[in-house]
């Protein structure tokens, strides 16, 4: 069992489909440093115009199968994220040119989730709360967000679809439904920020049985550089620890920009595995490559390739053992008139299918 690296907060919408569109550079350059983060979501997704929603499916056979569906407020930030498009309006499920729809989640992207989440909102605009649901109506967990003045840049990423800065933060606190953490829980998460710095502290329990990931993170002008953890395992009585690991973060200071993360965890057994992600100086939060060791072999590589508008285009995955390397590669077909992609051919070791956008404007 292994905890999240991180608590969850903005979905970059292109994950099911690795399709991305314009990254909104410009606000980059503006004042204050960190004007990319504090745009409205709509705009750090790359889309252009006052978007309403967007439903991202693929069409087989006929049929209509629906990947994601993503809703935003009037002020370009998201209401709710669905990857698992089992929300998508009635309206879309009867189709359109006599289309007919099933109400099921595609795979062919390989990616397939099984929980959507419900943003809400402060008086300041400020994300208030987020709710976590599986299958089921009723909501399985809350993320409860405070402020203050001695708030910092939290980094978090609630739907594991990418890390996103959020602004004075003071504390992430996690509630279940019913009285958790328990049996039923799945994770359990609490963020304070304490002298300037953070501490984080996450769970996952199961019949009876934790995974614990406690850490310290050290700030420099408001944004994170370092995270020191320790790992847990056991029962809730009698826990060992069996990992400690260190990561280290390096940014564009005066774009407020992340460039590159790089993590090490090394195991009870003396084992060490390192990670090693980097970023793109011109299309934030973009990766360019994605490397892992496990003490000095290298495993995996990949690394991606954007077009002028930060649209991604190619990706590259190799094993650094014996195996199969896959290629992924996709072509833009079709816009709308505010210039947001609407169809999209991937290419892969899958073969090669169409991913359509359903987009609505206010």
């Amino acid at each position: 069992m292994k905890t999240r690296h991180f608590i969850l907060f903005l979905p970059l919408l292109a994950a099911a489909a690795s399709c991305e569109d314009r990254a909104g550079t410009d606000s980059t350059q503006q004042d204050p440093v960190f004007a990319y983060w504090e745009q409205p979501h709509s705009a750090m997704a790359g889309l252009a115009g006052n978007v309403e929603s967007v439903i991202e499916y693929t069409v087989e056979e006929g049929m209509r199968f629906p990947m994601s569906y993503t809703v935003f407020n009037e002020n370009g930030d998201i209401v709710s994220y669905d990857p698992t498009g089992m929300t998508v309006p009635e309206s879309f499920l009867t189709g359109e040119a006599g289309l007919a729809s099933k109400s099921a989640p595609a795979t062919k992207a390989g990616f397939f989730a099984t929980s959507r989440y419900e943003f809400g909102y402060d008086a300041s605009g400020r994300i208030s709360s987020v709710r976590e649901y599986d299958m089921l109506p009723d909501p399985v967990a809350e993320y409860a967000f405070e402020y203050g003045e001695s708030g910092v840049y939290a980094l978090l990423d609630i739907t594991g679809t990418g890390v996103s800065l959020v602004p004075g933060v003071v504390s992430v606190k996690a509630g279940f439904s019913g009285d958790g953490p328990d049996q039923e829980a799945s994770v359990s998460f609490l963020f304070e920020v304490r002298d300037g710095g953070a501490y984080t502290y996450s769970m996952e329990n199961s019949y009876g049985m934790v995974s614990v990931r406690e850490s310290e993170i050290t700030y420099r002008n408001g944004l994170p550089v370092t995270e020191s953890a320790v790992y847990y395992e056991g029962s809730s009585e009698n826990r060992e620890k069996t990992a400690e690991g260190a990561v280290t973060y390096t940014w564009d200071e005066d774009k407020g920009i992340l460039l590159s993360c790089t993590a090490e965890e090394k195991s009870a057994d003396g084992t060490v595995s390192r990670t090693e992600d980097r970023y793109s100086p011109k299309f934030p939060m973009k990766k360019t490559s994605s490397l892992s060791w496990s003490g000095d072999a290298l495993q995996t590589e990949l690394f991606y390739t954007y077009d002028s508008a930060g649209r991604l285009l190619e990706s590259a995955y190799t094993p650094g053992y014996e195996g199969f390397g896959s290629d992924m590669k996709i072509e833009y077909k079709a816009f709308d008139e505010y210039g947001n992609w609407t169809e999209c051919i991937r290419s892969g070791a899958d073969g090669e299918y169409h991913i359509y956008r359903a987009i609505t404007y206010r």
